[in-house]
């Protein structure tokens, strides 16, 4: 079983109401389930987001989006995950993390990380694709460093060569591995939450990818999206 989640809130602190932003007319939301539903090889994805947050639930029930209530205050967006497995009895399968600020999300993104679980020594993986001029040493990107095998051994905010998608998936043990242990202390310091399986010694695999995306954690970013779209 494959099956993705999409972690929103609208308290994010460097781009409030973030979720429900209209990029092209189109609330950010929307546009990343849009897109990730059209996988061919997921089994089923939905929304999680607070409980009694009225923005979100809006856009989902006016755009049909199966969505999923949580607790208020998760440390990440993969805490809320799980959270949404387990309220939705999901208990096995590869379950993909795509973060709700990837507007660009494609679904040959998704074929491609859930092939990676074709190796059986792949627990949890990610995606990443080569810095562009000015992000090198940005702190709003998460930067990867991995190995010849392309297993990671650092996130970092300093200078990288590349730079992590809002795409992450689990197994299912790994991921309730993850949830069930405390932040570390490298994880709230880097404010990266994958951190934490290194620090739990849960492998992090890492896949590179050529399609174009744009993580938005600010307004310009989304911004610059609306210049791709349009063609810019």
């Amino acid at each position: 079983m494959n099956f993705a989640v999409i972690p929103v809130r609208m308290s994010s602190t460097r781009f409030p109401g973030k979720p429900v932003y209209n990029i092209c007319g189109i609330p950010m939301l929307s546009r990343v389930y849009g897109s990730v539903v059209t996988s061919p090889m997921l089994d089923g994805v939905c929304v999680a987001h607070p409980k009694f947050d009225r923005a979100i639930d809006s856009v989902c029930a006016v755009d049909a989006i199966p969505h999923v209530g949580t607790l208020k205050n998760h440390p990440t967006g993969s805490d809320r995950v799980f959270e949404a497995c387990q309220r939705l009895g999901i208990k096995r399968g590869i379950i993909v993390n795509v973060q709700g600020d990837e507007p660009l999300i494609a679904h040959t993104h998704i074929s491609q990380i859930l092939g990676m679980f074709s190796d059986p020594k792949v627990q949890v993986a990610t995606l990443a694709r080569k810095v562009v001029q000015g992000e090198g040493d940005d702190s709003d990107c998460v930067k990867v460093r991995f190995d010849g095998t392309m297993r990671v051994f650092d996130f970092t905010r300093s200078f990288g060569d590349y730079v992590c998608m809002g795409l992450m998936a689990y197994r299912f043990f790994a991921l309730a591995d993850f949830a069930r242990a405390f932040q570390t202390d490298a994880e709230k310091r880097k404010s990266v939450e994958l951190q934490r399986c290194l620090d739990l010694d849960i492998p992090v695999h890492v896949g590179i990818t050529t399609v174009e995306t744009v993580g938005v954690d600010r307004k310009e970013h989304a911004k610059r999206v609306e210049k791709i779209l349009e063609g810019g």
